[in-house]
Formats: structure tokens, C-alpha cells, sequence
């Protein structure tokens, strides 16, 4: 029930972003431990780590405590440590459900699996998405999540005879047929890995030279099938490597900045803006970056050296108890959740989305089938152990209750009239105030006076890190009151989203004046050549004339690009045919679903509504036609380099960078 659950819709890309699915989750993983804790066994080594590694969970937990404590984000993680705790206590339960009936569970497992996988391969050749990613949301995280399940969808079918029916065979086999399929049709290197080694080293657990040739022949399709990707990245034409590469210099210079405790607990997506060096070409403008795309290097990044080592140290010990307790007396369930886990740790080298909370409860299953096999005999935990267990789920359902509550506020001021809206992200505020993403959403609304309205979204981008909309929000509303730091929080929104061309053209009126506003100008048409036709352009021609000619000599862009854009600013544009009309708007802070940094920054729902936007004529000549100079691959990345909104330093422009 957990894994239809949290597959199905709690834990989704989209569904745990909902207020409803991210409630159901919580009161699922809660109830279920309140409900049965007295059968899990005592509290002293409740994950089976063994004399010297029972402590390494509570040394773990103090250490990512310490590091939320001495985070400049500390809201980010709270949700996900909690969240993290219930999981943790949740696994020696579900090792007490496989060991009553393992037969009947992994029955059961390998119908939820079917399910999913025959769901994503039915709305995949629908049309539904490019590549089988429903319902979990994306295909890489659907691979995972299949990578570590499909061990114990086919147990079913290949396990002992013992206790095992027709139906029970059929339905592994089915299971692990469409579980396949779905995985293969994703095209996810890192879930094709993952299977293929799971593949391997069964072949020296499985004795049935039948399943053996079977599971060889397996990871040799797979292998083969991974090849022309792998070809494709060593030899540099693959796009998506491109962009990890970013992602993953990112999170090691984040890292070296505070190695010992890291950003804390759930800070990658807020933080992870001031180490990101786009490239032209390979990352697009605005791009939401919410996790590392390599669950060991977040780890670091979030908990630093001393919470990967304990992180690490915890899965050693874990996998050397179950080694020797498989050594001791083998049991196919047994080595079914260590091929998941392996498989999962496989595919969290190329992913580390684990705010995504289908993929954690598919680990716990896992996990719980690995332990299973020692729980054979009936334990009383006694009334001590279990009350505990109670407790601290008890604890953890209270210390939810108002960040639930205030996502299910802002849920419900999503789609309504203005003056519910608005009553609705107040309650949001009250209940949950350092969540940044809630008084940004107030303070767009500009629902009071001024300068409240951007003080309120200038604490609403400090709350919330390096998101980039936030602080152009506050830099547009300091603009507008005129205050002080309004050019500090464009020039941070400048750091943030390097390719952003908004930013810029805002601090051309901010205070303090930028030292060079034609630099700045400059920046801001090469990332947006429809600024050209900015209805209120700050500066006047003489200033767009002379960015203009500034980029005109730029060495770091093409100089097809720049001879378009000097012909574009040179026509003047076509006279509008309706009185007063004529005028659109270049927003940011717009959101869709395949878009959102809503979604991807702070799990929430896209929002209809956009946070602000400069107005431009509609008719805006050659400008419209043309492409951002950040879209292009032969573009400097040292152009958008600045630590302010200014170009880059020109020395570093004349040679062009690619990816």
C-alpha cells in the first residue's frame, strides 16, 4: 500500500508537490509506524548494523541537525529530515511484514510494479511524453525506481518452489517483463546500468542454470544497449552530460566552501544558483536547477564531509551484516533487496532526486527485504522500545501539521479570485513565514503599500537562498520604491541566473548606479534582444545605441548574431494600428509544468500567474526573430561571468568557449 501510494501519486514529481499528496504521505508514513511499532523489534539496532555500527543513524542525525543548525537556509530540509526519520523507523516494520508472508508481499510488490510500468508504457505510446516517465514523472526517475524494485518483481517467479502458486509465477514474470520494458524504453543510462550489474552479480547467487543464461544474457542486452549512449559521451556529443558536468562543478564548489558541515539538509535547489557556470548552448537560460544529478555528491553538499562519511559508513555496515548473515544461511529475499539496493545505489550516481519521496519508499522496501530473512522468530520489542517508536512518529505528524497547513493554504490560492487568493497566502505566511516562495507570492500581489510590498519580497528572497525570480522580484520592487539595496538584489538575481537578460535591464535604474551601464545594458540585450524594444528602456537611445556598438565589437559572440542584432536596432519599428495598444510584457517568475521553478526549486505548484515583467512594443521588428546569444554553443560563457550585472571581463571574451 505504501508503494502504490507514494508511486501512484504522494510521492510523484507532481503529486508530492501537492499539498494532498505531500499530506497523504506524511499521515501514511506516520500512522503506519503508530500502528506497528510493537512489532518491529527493539530500538537498539533496529536496522541490524550490528555491534559497531548500531550508533552511525543517531551519529547521522546529529550531524544533519548540526548542519540545518549552521545552514543560511534552514527551512529548505526541514520537511525532508522529518520525513527522513519516519523512513528510517519504517524499516524494520516493513522487514517484519516480508518475513510474516514473504510469498504474498513480494505477490504484492510485483503488482504494484506491474501496475506503474504497464501505466507508463500505455501513456508513453500515447503520446503522453517522448519517453515512459508516468506516473513517478520524468523517465530517469521512474528507471530508478524500477531499478531497484525489479529484483522482487521477479522473486516471485524464480524464487524457491516452496509455497509459490501458478498465479505467483505468472504474475513476477509479467511484472518483470513490463518493469523491463519500461526501464529499456526510458533509454536512462544510469537505470540500464543499474540492471545490467544487477544482472551480473546475480548470476553468482542463482544456481538454476536456466535463470543463470537467462540473467547473463540480460546484462549482456543491457550492456549493449548502453553502449551507443556511453560512445556518445566519451566521445562528447551528448547533450545531457554537458549539462551535468555543470551541475556536478557546481556541487564540488559549493562543497570546498563549507566542507565539513556543507549548505544543510535539503539546500541544493535554494543554494546551488551562486556555483552554477552555465554554458551557452548546454544549459538554457533560466534553468531550474533543483538537484546535482548525483545523490553521493549532494549528500556531501548538503551534509559535508562528516554526513557522507557517516551516510556511507552506515551503508557499509549495513550491506557487510546482510553479507554475512547470507553467508551464514542463504535466502533469495534476501539477496533480492540487496540486488535493489545495489541497483539503487547504481542509479543514484546519476541521480540525486531524492526529494521525489517514490524513490526513498522504494529503497525502504528494499531495504526491508534485506533484513527480512533475520526476523524470522517473533520479538517482542517491549512496551519501552515501541513507545518510543510512537513518539517520535507522533512528534514527527506535529512538527509536519504546519508546514502541511501552509501548503495546503497556498495550494488552495492557486487558481481563485484575487481577494481569496490573497487570504489564502496570508494564511500560508502565518503558518509557515521563512518559506520564501509564500511571501513572494504575497508581495507580487502588491497587496500593500509599497515599500511594505518590497520589504516583504526582499526578506522573501533572503529566506529562500539564490532563487533567482525572488530576487528579481525584490530588485523590481525596490526599483519601483526606490531603495537602497535595490541594485544589491539585482545584482544577486544577476549571479543567480547568469543568462537572464531582465535583471540587467533593471539595474540600469537601481540604486546605487552601475559604474557601467553600458556594460550592463550590453549584457542585458545579448541575453534578450527584445529589450530593444523596452517601452520604458532606462538610459534613452544614446545608451542602446552604445551597448549596441559595444557588442558590435565582442569577440565572444558570432558576428552573424551581432550584425542582427545592429540591423534590428537600427529599424525602427512598424506604427500600431490600435490606439494605445501594442504593448506586451518579457515576465519572469511564469511558470508551466514541464518549466517551474516553483516545482523544481521548492516543490510546489506552478503558479497561473507570472511575479513581473518589462513592457515592450508587440511589434519589436528583427528582435523577435532572433535567438538569445546565451542560446547559442559558440557564445563566451566569460561574458555572463560578472559577480555584478555587468559583461564579463573583456579579456576572457576573445576566445570562444564550448561544451
Amino acid at each position: 500500500m505504501l508503494l502504490a501510494l507514494f508511486a501512484g501519486y504522494a510521492g510523484t514529481f507532481v503529486g508530492g508537490a501537492t499539498a494532498t499528496g505531500a499530506i497523504l504521505g506524511h499521515l501514511a508514513l506516520g500512522l503506519v509506524v503508530l500502528a506497528f511499532a510493537g512489532r518491529a523489534g527493539g530500538l537498539s539496532d533496529p536496522l541490524g548494523l550490528g555491534s559497531a555500527g548500531r550508533y552511525l543513524p543517531v551519529a547521522l542525525l546529529v550531524s544533519a541537525l548540526a548542519s540545518g543548525f549552521a545552514s543560511p537556509v534552514p527551512r529548505a530540509g526541514r520537511s525532508g529530515m522529518v520525513v527522513a526519520i519516519l523512513l528510517v523507523l519504517l524499516i524494520p516494520i516493513v522487514a517484519r511484514g516480508f518475513a510474516a508472508n514473504r510469498h504474498r508481499t513480494t505477490a504484492a510488490v510485483s503488482l504494484v510494479v506491474a501496475g506503474v510500468a504497464a501505466f507508463a508504457l500505455v501513456s508513453w505510446l500515447g503520446g503522453a511524453s517522448a519517453r515512459p516517465s508516468l506516473p513517478l514523472g520524468h523517465h530517469g526517475l521512474l528507471a530508478w525506481w524500477l531499478a531497484v524494485l525489479l529484483p522482487l518483481t521477479l522473486l516471485p517467479a524464480v524464487g524457491p518452489r516452496e509455497g509459490r502458486t501458478r498465479w505467483h509465477i505468472g504474475l513476477g514474470l509479467v511484472a518483470a517483463v513490463l518493469g523491463l520494458g519500461a526501464l529499456v524504453a526510458s533509454r536512462s543510462a544510469a537505470g540500464l546500468a543499474a540492471v545490467a550489474i544487477e544482472a551480473g552479480v546475480a548470476i553468482f547467487w542463482v544456481r538454476d542454470p536456466r535463470v543463470r543464461r537467462g540473467l547473463g544474457f540480460a546484462a549482456l542486452a543491457l550492456a549493449l544497449a548502453l553502449a551507443p549512449r556511453g560512445l556518445a559521451i566519451l566521445s562528447g556529443n551528448d547533450p545531457s552530460a554537458a549539462a551535468r558536468q555543470v551541475y556536478w562543478k557546481a556541487g564540488l564548489a559549493g562543497w570546498t566552501e563549507r566542507p565539513l558541515l556543507g549548505w544543510g539538509p535539503g539546500a541544493t535547489p535554494w543554494t546551488i544558483s551562486r556555483f552554477l557556470v552555465p554554458i551557452p548552448g548546454a544549459n538554457p537560460p533560466g534553468e531550474a536547477v533543483g538537484e546535482l544529478h548525483a545523490l553521493p555528491l549532494t549528500i556531501g553538499y548538503e551534509l559535508g564531509l562528516a554526513g557522507l562519511l557517516l551516510a556511507a559508513a552506515g551503508a557499509f555496515a549495513f550491506g557487510r551484516e546482510r553479507v554475512r548473515e547470507e553467508r551464514e544461511a542463504p535466502d533469495p529475499l534476501r539477496r533480492a533487496g540487496l540486488l535493489g539496493l545495489l541497483g539503487g545505489a547504481v542509479g543514484a550516481l546519476g541521480s540525486g532526486a531524492w526529494s521525489v519521496s517514490a524513490l526513498p519508499v522504494a529503497a525502504l522496501l528494499a531495504a526491508g527485504a534485506a533484513l527480512a530473512p533475520n526476523l524470522n522468530r517473533p520479538v517482542s520489542p517491549g512496551r519501552g522500545a515501541a513507545g518510543l517508536s510512537r513518539a517520535v512518529a507522533l512528534a514527527a505528524l506535529v512538527l509536519l501539521a504546519p508546514l502541511d497547513f501552509a501548503h495546503w493554504s497556498y495550494d488552495r490560492a492557486i487558481g481563485t479570485d484575487r481577494a481569496r487568493s490573497i487570504a489564502a497566502l496570508d494564511a500560508a505566511v502565518a503558518a509557515d513565514p521563512s518559506f520564501g516562495l509564500y511571501g513572494a507570492r504575497r508581495a507580487a500581489y502588491r497587496t500593500r503599500d509599497p515599500e511594505t510590498d518590497a520589504e516583504d519580497a526582499l526578506r522573501a528572497a533572503q529566506a529562500a537562498g539564490d532563487v533567482a525570480p525572488l530576487w528579481l522580484l525584490a530588485g523590481e520592487l525596490g526599483v519601483e520604491t526606490h531603495r537602497s539595496w535595490s541594485g544589491a538584489a539585482l545584482d544577486r538575481a544577476c549571479r543567480a541566473a547568469p543568462f537572464d537578460g531582465l535583471a540587467p535591464w533593471l539595474r540600469l535604474r537601481a540604486e546605487p548606479e552601475p559604474t557601467d551601464a553600458v556594460s550592463v545594458a550590453a549584457r542585458a540585450l545579448l541575453a534578450e534582444p527584445l529589450l530593444l524594444r523596452s517601452v520604458d528602456g532606462p538610459g534613452g537611445e544614446e545608451l542602446r545605441r552604445a551597448a549596441v556598438a559595444r557588442i558590435e565589437r565582442l569577440s565572444g559572440v558570432e558576428s552573424g548574431w551581432r550584425r542582427a542584432l545592429v540591423l534590428a536596432a537600427t529599424r525602427e519599428p512598424a506604427e500600431t494600428q490600435e490606439p494605445g495598444g501594442g504593448i506586451s510584457f518579457l515576465t519572469f517568475g511564469a511558470e508551466s509544468p514541464t518549466g517551474s521553478f516553483s516545482l523544481h526549486w521548492f516543490r510546489r505548484l506552478p503558479w497561473g500567474a507570472y511575479l513581473g515583467g518589462i513592457a515592450i512594443r508587440s511589434d519589436s521588428g528583427d528582435g523577435a526573430k532572433m535567438p538569445a546569444a546565451t542560446r547559442l554553443p559558440t557564445t563566451s560563457a566569460a561574458l555572463f561571468s560578472s559577480a555584478d550585472c555587468r559583461l564579463g571581463d573583456p579579456a576572457t571574451t576573445f576566445e570562444l568557449t564550448r561544451p
